[in-house]
């Protein structure tokens, strides 16, 4: 009974605001965990390499700022996300020990942003496998990402191969969630791709052919919310060394369907 004090101190990942270590070695290939790290490169309290803390050489050990740990974190292959900005004080976010003044600073939200989206990553990431065959293929993206250029996420496509739809083609060099793209292939294969599930996106369509993708699942076009009755039944191809009309859209290909009429159309799962 009561406690037993036996629990899993292990995180899943780690952020860490200016600060130190006192032995680069502390950081191990069994200590792997994501880590994202904020330090200014003009911290006079906690340096941004290795020092004394204050600066004061009086009965403190020497330590190692986030550039160095950062570093290490690399060197090990360990996940990692570094934001040293040039010029920074410590807590360059907007406080002085810990206290507010004059209330948070715009690196405030920035510092925020930044480690939601990390920290969201590490502990919501999903991955999808897409399938793609010699040769042409429509393609989407299907998950949240942080880097969305497309020789990033498909690195077995053919270069300067990427083209969006807009009445035209055009070329492209990242993908938006919710547009297809045609993308060519010199072999068959599969790419996995990393990021954050989407689960709602709102498409705008033109009157005509209009291109598209899903979700992070499949989803029924029946399913799609279409308050002005715009999408034409019976027009959603997908492609597979043909048009193949279909009622599914799948996580990470691309779509033709025809509009009667300009509007948007929004899919929820």
């Amino acid at each position: 009974e009561g406690n037993s004090y036996d629990h899993d101190s292990r995180p899943n990942a780690l952020v860490s605001c200016w600060g130190a270590i006192g032995d680069l070695d502390w950081i191990d290939p069994e200590n792997d965990v994501p880590s994202i790290l904020f330090h200014g490169t003009a911290d006079p309290i906690v340096p941004y390499n290795s020092g004394f803390p204050f600066s004061l050489n009086i009965l403190l050990p020497l330590v190692y700022g986030s550039n160095l740990i950062q570093g290490r974190l690399s060197e090990l292959g360990i996940e990692n996300e570094f934001h040293g900005e040039e010029g920074q004080l410590h807590e360059y976010w907007g406080t002085v020990n810990g206290n507010w003044f004059d209330g948070p600073n715009e690196y405030f939200e920035q510092i925020q942003s930044d480690a939601f989206l990390f920290l969201y990553d590490q502990l919501y990431s999903e991955e999808i496998s897409i399938d793609h065959q010699a040769g042409w293929n429509l393609v989407g993206l299907p998950l949240e990402v942080s880097d969305s250029l497309y020789n990033i996420l498909f690195p077995e496509s053919t270069e300067g191969t990427l083209y969006s739809f807009d009445g035209g083609y055009t070329p492209a060099t990242s993908l938006i969630q919710g547009e297809g793209y045609w993308l060519r292939f010199n072999d068959a294969g599969s790419t996995t791709i990393t990021g954050a599930p989407m689960n709602e996106i709102t498409i705008s369509l033109n009157e005509g052919w209009n291109l598209i993708s899903g979700l992070s699942g499949e989803i029924s076009i029946y399913s799609v919310l279409d308050p002005d009755s715009i999408i034409v039944p019976g027009t959603l191809y997908g492609f597979n060394g043909g048009y193949v009309e279909t009622d599914m859209l799948v996580p990470g290909k691309g779509y033709w369907v025809r509009a009667n009429n300009s509007g948007t159309i929004t899919i929820d799962d």
